[in-house]
C-alpha cells in the first residue's frame, strides 16, 4: 500500500560457474507506475550472490505496477539487464462480496463424466443477500491427469485415452439472477476425450466497479466408465525363466 516499504531479494549467478562475480558491478533501479525512477542503487555483488533492495513508499505515491530491474555496469554506464519483477501497489479496499461455486457433478471416489459438465457460481453481500445483476467471469483450464487414487497406491492404472496436451479457455460472461447466481456450459464434448484435471476458475463483480472476488474448483474428468488396474507381486518388466508371477486385477 502506498506508505508501506518495498523489499526485494536478489540472487545472482552465473552461466559458468567456474567465472568469480564477487565485486561485479551492479544496478538496481525502481521505476514507478508512471515510469519514473524513484530509486537507483549502485554496488558490487559479493561472493554469495545475494543482495536486496528497498524502497519506503509515501502515502502519496502513485498506485500501480512498479518496476525493480537488476543492471549490470560496464565503463561506468547502465548496461544489461540481468532481471526484473514487478510489484503492485495498491489501496487496500474490503470485499464487499462473498463468493461460491460448485460443479454439477461432484466427484466421490473417483472422476466425473464431461458430459453435461457445468459451473454454478453464487455471489452474496457480506450480509448474506443474494447480489443480483452482477458480472461475473470465468475460465476452465485442462491438464492431462494420469489416474491414481489413495485407495489403490499400489495399483498401476491403464488409460487407453491417455492425452498430452492440455487446454485454457475463457468461458462467456455470465450476469447473477435473482438467487444471486450465475451458470457455465463447461462444453468438453469440443476437446480431445481423455482423463483430465479440470479447474474452473470463477470472478465475481461489484455493481459499476472492477473490483472482484474469486474461487475455484478441481475435479479429475473422464469419459469412461471405468478403468482397468493391477496389481503384480515383483517385477513384470523382466521374468526370469519358470519363474511366477502374481497379477491382482
Amino acid at each position: 500500500r502506498p506508505g508501506d516499504e518495498i523489499n526485494v531479494g536478489m540472487v545472482v549467478k552465473p552461466n559458468d560457474w567456474n567465472i568469480k562475480i564477487e565485486g561485479m558491478p551492479l544496478e538496481a533501479v525502481i521505476r514507478d507506475s508512471r515510469g519514473v525512477e524513484v530509486k537507483t542503487s549502485r554496488f558490487k555483488i559479493n561472493k554469495y550472490g545475494f543482495e536486496e533492495i528497498k524502497y519506503i513508499t509515501s502515502e502519496t505515491s502513485p498506485t500501480g505496477g512498479y518496476q525493480v530491474g537488476l543492471y549490470l555496469v560496464r565503463n561506468n554506464h547502465r548496461d544489461t539487464l540481468l532481471g526484473s519483477v514487478t510489484v503492485k501497489v495498491e489501496e487496500f479496499l474490503p470485499d464487499k462480496l462473498k463468493i461460491t461455486s460448485k460443479l454439477s457433478k461432484d466427484e466421490i471416489s473417483g472422476w466425473v463424466s464431461p458430459e453435461g459438465l457445468k459451473g454454478t457460481v453464487t455471489l452474496k453481500t457480506l450480509f448474506g443477500i443474494p447480489a443480483e445483476n452482477r458480472k461475473v467471469k470465468a475460465s476452465i483450464s485442462l491438464n492431462p491427469a494420469y489416474p491414481s487414487f489413495d485407495k489403490y497406491r499400489e495399483y498401476s492404472f491403464y488409460d487407453s485415452l491417455k492425452t498430452k496436451r492440455g487446454f485454457t479457455e475463457s468461458l462467456n460472461d455470465g450476469t447473477t439472477d435473482g438467487n444471486g447466481e450465475a451458470e457455465f456450459d463447461m462444453g468438453l464434448q469440443k476437446y480431445d476425450k481423455g482423463a483430465y484435471r479440470l479447474n474452473f476458475l470463477s470472478e465475481g463483480f461489484d455493481a459499476g466497479g472492477g473490483r472482484g472476488v474469486a474461487a475455484e474448483n478441481s475435479v479429475l474428468v473422464s469419459p469412461l466408465k471405468y478403468l482397468i488396474c493391477y496389481k503384480s507381486d515383483g517385477d513384470l518388466n523382466f521374468i526370469k525363466k519358470n519363474a511366477e508371477r502374481k497379477v491382482n486385477l
